[in-house]
Parts: structure tokens; sequence; C-alpha cells
């Protein structure tokens, strides 16, 4: 807080999903105010299952046409129910770019994103498979995903 009470800006690191979403899709790192209005918004359901907040903002406020150039599949995994596995009807289609933040306004790096997309996948395996979905919803889980995918990550260059 400023002296005067007011909150001070700064800028997050935060991720954009583009459209279309699969294949093929570059997630990419950008900067947002810390008063940006995704911080308004509630966290992702499944994000929240597993301890890790994140919140997502669409970039096109309009409804989209229901074409592919639209779709956005990573935008889709991400806001998926636990409970279900499906995501709700304004996740399905014609969803756009979206921005990925994490919910306290700490910065989110591009690997720690892709490993949580991948752990997310993972999830959605489990209910193509009917497993047990208990084992992904602990934060620990998570860790342990993102620690293995970043070593690979730094591997590859």
């Amino acid at each position: 807080m400023t002296s005067s009470g007011s909150v001070e800006e700064v800028d997050i690191q935060a991720v954009i999903i583009p459209a279309p979403g699969y294949p093929g899709t570059q997630f990419r790192s950008m900067k947002i105010s810390s008063t940006h209005s995704i911080f308004s918004t509630r966290g992702i359901p499944i994000t929240l299952k597993f301890g890790f907040p994140l919140v997502i903002y669409r970039l096109h406020e309009e409804r989209l046409p229901h074409i592919p150039e639209t779709d956005n599949q990573y935008a889709t995994w991400i806001n998926i129910d636990p409970k279900t596995g499906f995501a709700p009807e304004q996740w399905r289609n014609s969803i756009g770019d979206v921005i990925v933040a994490c919910a306290d306004g700490t910065d989110l790096d591009k690997a720690t994103f892709e490993a949580i997309m991948n752990y997310v996948s993972d999830i959605l395996d489990a209910f193509s498979d009917n497993l047990p979905r208990a084992p992904f919803y602990k934060r620990d889980a998570l860790d342990k995903h993102i620690a293995k995918s970043k070593e690979g990550y730094l591997a590859s260059f």
C-alpha cells in the first residue's frame, strides 16, 4: 500500500493461451497489472482443488463465432469440474484468447503453467479411465509433477 492507503500497482507475470488452443498452442508469458480485472474473478475450480489457485480472463468479452479459430482447448481443459471432468458450457467453445494468472497475484511462469496443464491432462486421462482422482487433488503431488517437468524442461537446453 502507498502512504495514501491505495494499493500500489505492480506488474505481474501471467500466461496467455492463444486460440486456437490446440494443437500447436504456444503459451506465452506476459505482464499484467496487479489491478487487472482478472484478480476479481473466481479461482478456477480444478486449480483450487489441487491447491494452486489460478484465475482466468477472456480477452474477448463479446460472444465469438463458433468456428475452429475461436476454440481454445487448453482453456476448456483448465476449466473442468473436478468432480465430473467436464467444463461448463461457457468454456467449451468460442473462447478466444485467455490470460491465466496466480490468484494471489504472484508471478506465474510459462514452465510452471505448462506443467500444470500436463497435470490437468493426466487428470482428464484418469476421468476417461475411471481411475480414482483423489491422488491428483493433493498439492504435494502437483509440486512433484512441476519439479519433474521443470527438470526435463531445463535438461532440453
